[in-house]
């Protein structure tokens, strides 16, 4: 009787261990892939505007794969969406891993966010969380996160292009340090270069973080619509 009590807890753990991993992968490739960005500019050769482009494309396939969860699950059954997702998601890192230019790491970036996107919502699915419920914890917890990994990304790419234009052959340099009654040789120069380097950064990175959720929320909004229209619909 012990045995044949514990033998149903037994599947169940090995197959929700395997789920709960790779779900843990999954949110750690949102963010993990910042701390390889610039050794893949110097072995792709593409510049720190290009290399963002394997983040935003991990990104942008998530947030517009997960709303559609529901929809699949219902239309092949949760199983065949938990394995061919998992199976995608490991194809899809591998390839990413053998990419020799940025345009293909950056399309298998985007199928490796697509196959990952339905292990979140489905990994929970059993502990009794609706979809609607999930979806909105998983949002506002997944979104200051992204947002926060953007602005701090997108902060460093623009500190690197507005540094790039401070040299001894730039006019509005000079024009700058006119403006504030400094020389190229005053020892407070390069701090307040620095201060306002930063400030300008902030601002360029704060807008860019504001067009990346915009543009979320016109690729989103309308499969949100079909999908509400859906449920409404008499079966």
């Amino acid at each position: 009787m012990n045995a044949a009590q514990q033998s149903p807890a037994s599947s169940r753990l090995l197959p929700g261990i395997a789920v709960m991993l790779t779900t843990v992968m999954v949110i750690m490739d949102m963010t993990i892939v910042n701390v390889t960005l610039p050794h893949m500019m110097g072995a792709l050769g593409a510049t720190a505007d290009q290399v963002t482009w394997v983040l935003t494309a991990y990104i942008v396939a998530e947030a517009v794969t997960i709303p559609l969860t529901g929809w699949l699950a219902g239309r092949f059954g949760r199983r065949s969406v938990l394995l061919g997702g998992i199976a995608g998601f490991v194809a899809a890192s591998a390839l990413c891993g053998q990419s020799t230019s940025l345009t293909e790491i950056v399309v298998f970036r985007l199928l490796q966010g697509v196959a990952g996107a339905p292990l979140i919502p489905l990994s929970q699915a059993d502990a009794g969380a609706g979809l609607f419920n999930l979806a909105r914890t998983l949002g506002s917890a997944m979104g200051v996160s992204i947002a926060a990994t953007a602005y701090t990304r997108f902060g460093q790419i623009g500190w690197n292009q507005l540094g790039g234009h401070i040299n001894p052959f730039n006019p509005a340099l000079y024009r700058w340090l006119q403006a504030h009654g400094l020389t190229l040789s005053d020892p407070l120069a390069p701090v307040l270069l620095a201060e306002e380097l930063g400030r300008q950064a902030s601002m360029l990175a704060f807008t860019r973080v504001f067009q990346l959720i915009a543009l979320s929320f016109l690729v989103m909004a309308p499969l949100l619509l079909l999908l509400r229209r859906g449920d409404r619909s008499p079966s």
